[in-house]
């Protein structure tokens, strides 16, 4: 009897590490990094929501001074190249094009001027703004799963274009002019699962610095003063890879 157990047991031994077995697992990688190709390129389309904080707010806070900002959808375009370093690691190149809305809260009435140049007062909550995009970042990423992957890219943001606001229905998209154009710099951690050639990716963009400004002037146009803006960004999208 104990010699039958004895055999059973180099049976087995001998079957678990036998070069067949080795072979297919080796085959498993070879499957996996036939999946992995050294450069890829993918297009996913995106809609986001954007937030945005003042830099320091006192203690009380003035509304007035301090308004809160709204948090609206957008959308964007992201593109990226990834080149892999083997079939876990890869460094990924990054363009995102972001159109990203929000909406400043009023008290309920505005002093404004109509078509003519009178100046009426007119009931909005809130003032809606607009503004385009474009954000540059390299980082590194890891395969978690054959089909999951986690990336961490630093960027920096550069507005294309102006800011834009309407008040409610009563004005049209206009430049803002208490908007100050500028470059951010932040860190954005993305999860990305893909399938064949479709991917699905969650991003989230951390702005580091107080770079957009709200700016005051004076009757003469001269600047007294501005507070800073923090932006942040997240954002969810489906593309093909290549």
């Amino acid at each position: 009897m104990t010699i039958n157990r004895i055999s059973l047991f180099v049976l087995l031994f001998g079957f678990c590490f036998t070069p067949t077995t080795w072979i297919i697992s080796q085959d498993k990688i070879t499957s996996k990094q036939h999946v992995v190709k050294k450069w890829e390129i993918s297009v996913a389309a995106n809609s986001n929501i954007s937030f945005r904080n003042w830099e320091d707010l006192p203690n009380p806070r003035s509304f007035n001074a301090f308004p809160n900002i709204l948090s609206k959808v957008g959308y964007g375009l992201t593109t990226q190249l990834n080149y892999s370093l083997n079939d876990a690691w890869f460094l990924s190149l990054t363009a995102d094009y972001v159109q990203r809305n929000n909406a400043t809260e009023t008290q309920g009435y505005l002093l404004i001027l109509d078509k003519d140049g009178n100046r009426i007062v007119v009931r909005c909550n809130a003032i809606d703004q607009k503004i385009h995009q474009l954000m540059i970042g390299g980082g590194v990423g890891y395969r978690i799963l054959q089909n999951l992957s986690l990336q961490v890219s630093p960027y920096l943001q550069f507005d294309i274009t102006n800011q834009k606001y309407k008040i409610c229905d009563f004005t049209e998209w206009d430049d803002d002019p208490i908007y100050k154009k500028s470059v951010d710099f932040g860190v954005s951690p993305s999860l990305v699962y893909n399938y064949k050639w479709l991917i699905i990716q969650l991003s989230y963009h951390q702005g580091l610095t107080f770079s957009n400004k709200i700016t005051f002037t004076d009757e003469q146009g001269v600047e007294i003063g501005g507070f800073g803006i923090r932006n942040q960004l997240l954002s969810l999208g489906a593309g093909v890879r290549f």
